[in-house]
Order: structure tokens, then C-alpha cells, then sequence
């Protein structure tokens, strides 16, 4: 203990008996701090102000004969994370169907509460994921508004994408075949009911 007295006493009175490396010593101590202050303010402001700005969403629009279904997907581009996300759309009746498909952690998801409100709420929507989403409503039941979206820092709304001439085509076939199917289906029913065996093959 003596001898780390004794050597701090030694760097005292060095620093004390060579005014230039005293004024250096200031100097270097009074740029260090200076230098980390700046650092700390830059960092600081960083994480309460930064947010990501690459997040892109689009949803599509298919009209069935009793339905309405929209199809969307929201991707987070950016390279840091968008903390606290939440998507809302609002519709006037009431929303038969109401799906979300996410990697990402869903802290809420509700619909009809209130009628025709649809909503969900992620912890974040993290770099390079995407979360896709698909509403049903009755044909009649439009939306209301743009489906909103936000996020610590940013918000936006979904774009309407026109979709692709193919994809329209097929949906279209898997809507006539669906209701032939259905067609079918009732019409066997029908023939069961209203025909009844008389006798069996002997």
C-alpha cells in the first residue's frame, strides 16, 4: 500500500514540476470528455428518433359472388426493426374473416370490436419479415377509409395493387368451379331426398 502511495506521489509531482505535459494532459482530458459527450448525444438522439423508413405494403382486392376478400402484405425492408407495430382497417358491417401470418410476435388481434373494425398489433416488425393479412367481408360491406399502419417513429397506409391479369383469371375459374361443385352437390342432394327404392334386386 505504501509503495502505490509512494508512486502516486511520483506522478504528482511530475505532472506538477513539467508545466507542458500538464497543459497536454488538460488538453487530452478536456477532448476526451468533450468527445464522449458527443457520442452519447448522438446515440442518444439515434434511439429516440430513429425509425425505418423502407417499409413497403400493398394489398389486393377479389370480388367473388357473395364475397369481398383482400389480400395484403406489409415488409419491413429497412435494416433496423419497427418497434410497436399496428395495422387497422375499418369496413362498414360487420367482417366475417380475419387472418394474420407473421414470424414476429402478435401482442393483440381483434375484429369487430367495434363492428367492422379490424386490428392487430406487433412488438415489432423485424428487418426482412413481412406479415400478410386476408379480410372477408359480404359484397356491399365496403371499406372505409385507407388501412393504416404505424410504428414507433413512422406511419403510413397500404397502397391498393392491381393484380396481376393470370392470377384474376385463375381466381376467377376456382369461383365457377366452386359453385358448380356446390351446384353439383345440391342438386345430388335433391335426387336423394326425392327418390325413393321401391323394391331391391333379387
Amino acid at each position: 500500500m505504501g509503495k502505490i502511495k509512494l508512486f502516486l506521489l511520483y506522478l504528482a509531482n511530475l505532472y506538477n514540476s513539467f508545466p507542458s505535459v500538464k497543459k497536454l494532459l488538460s488538453s487530452s482530458l478536456v477532448i476526451i470528455v468533450s468527445f464522449s459527450a458527443l457520442l452519447s448525444t448522438y446515440y442518444g438522439y439515434k434511439a429516440v428518433n430513429d425509425s425505418p423508413t423502407n417499409i413497403k405494403a400493398h394489398y389486393t382486392k377479389s370480388e367473388f359472388s357473395e364475397l369481398v376478400a383482400y389480400s395484403g402484405e406489409i415488409r419491413n425492408d429497412d435494416d433496423s426493426n419497427a418497434d410497436d407495430f399496428s395495422f387497422k382497417g375499418m369496413f362498414k358491417g360487420y367482417v366475417d374473416k380475419f387472418e394474420i401470418n407473421t414470424p414476429d410476435v402478435i401482442t393483440s388481434k381483434d375484429e369487430n370490436k367495434p363492428k367492422g373494425v379490424v386490428q392487430f398489433v406487433l412488438k415489432r416488425l423485424s428487418k426482412g419479415n413481412q406479415c400478410e393479412f386476408d379480410i372477408l367481408v359480404a359484397k356491399g360491406n365496403e371499406k372505409i377509409g385507407e388501412m393504416q399502419i404505424s410504428w414507433k417513429g413512422g406511419k403510413g397506409h397500404i397502397e391498393l395493387k392491381e393484380m396481376d391479369r393470370n392470377f384474376k383469371r385463375g381466381i376467377a375459374l376456382s369461383e365457377e368451379v366452386r359453385n358448380f361443385n356446390l351446384s353439383q352437390k345440391a342438386r345430388r342432394k335433391w335426387i336423394d331426398n326425392n327418390t325413393r327404392v321401391i323394391g331391391a334386386l333379387k
